[in-house]
């Protein structure tokens, strides 16, 4: 049984012609990646977190 669970989130990448990209991932260290990643291509980054 675990007693603590990672967090989890869904990571939003918005490129500049409108397409979006929906990444589900686990892990805030994960999370920061992601959109530390989709930053750095210049894509805009919206994220959502599921445990709340």
């Amino acid at each position: 049984m675990r007693l603590f669970r990672k967090p989890r989130y869904i990571i939003i990448w918005i490129d500049p012609w409108g397409d979006t990209f929906h990444i589900h991932c686990e892990g805030r260290a994960t999370a920061r990646h992601l959109i530390r990643s989709g930053v750095e291509q210049g894509l805009v980054v919206r994220t959502i977190p599921l445990d709340r």
